[in-house]
Parts: C-alpha cells; structure tokens; sequence
C-alpha cells in the first residue's frame, strides 16, 4: 500500500504536512496530553528554545498597555461633564444594588456605553 502524502506549498514552510481529512478533523496543533514527560525528553538546548518562544507567544498575545494616567483622567472629565452628578450616583447607587448596566440604561434612557463609562470612572475613584 502507497502512502501519499500532500504537496509541499512555497507558503507553508513546515515540512510535515497534514492530511485533508485530519486537517478537517484537528485544525490546530495539540499539545501531547502527558506534556509533563514529553517535555523529559528535550535535550538543554531544546528547552531554552521552547521557554524563550512560548514567553514571546505570550508578551505578543498581551493586550497593549492600558492608556496613560492623563487620558484616563480626561475620560473620566468627560463622562462627568456628558452626564449631571445626580444621574451619576443614581446609576453607581443602582449598580451597587444589583442592577445590570443594561436595565440601568433602559431606566435612565441613556446608552449602555454612558452607563459602562460611569461605573469605570466610579472604579477609578
């Protein structure tokens, strides 16, 4: 019995290729389900490898770094000036109780994005 095998495409760099039916069935790599003894057989430099790149994966998949201290201080002028104090505390006041942002913004006629920006410069304080 012949073994047929995908050809190699110039876009794929991987040599391994994967079958159509598995590439339906396992569209992503999987991970050995014993990780902890698939990694005893590494050899030092194999390792190094795996940690510097699996940190890089990481840092890359990191949400950017939250917004300076000084836009986040003018976001929070701005809601207040949008939105009288009154409301403001009557929508953290029904949040405190229990109220969904969403039923908060019904209530008040307002758009959920006001109510999430109250509660966010609410927190902030």
């Amino acid at each position: 019995m012949r073994r047929e095998s995908a050809p190699l495409s110039s876009a794929d760099p991987s040599p391994y290729r994967v079958s159509p039916e598995t590439e339906t069935a396992h569209p992503r790599y999987v991970l050995p389900k014993d990780l902890d003894a698939a990694i005893k057989h590494l050899d030092d430099q194999q390792l190094d490898r795996l940690v510097s790149v699996a940190l890089e994966e990481r840092a890359r998949r990191k949400k950017p770094p939250a917004a300076d201290e000084g836009q986040q201080k003018r976001h929070a002028e701005e809601v207040s000036i949008s939105l009288p104090q009154g409301k403001l505390n009557a929508i953290r006041a029904a949040f405190k109780a229990g109220v969904t942002p969403a039923r908060i913004a019904r209530e008040f006629g307002i758009s959920r994005t006001d109510v999430q920006r109250a509660l966010a410069g609410d927190a902030k304080k």
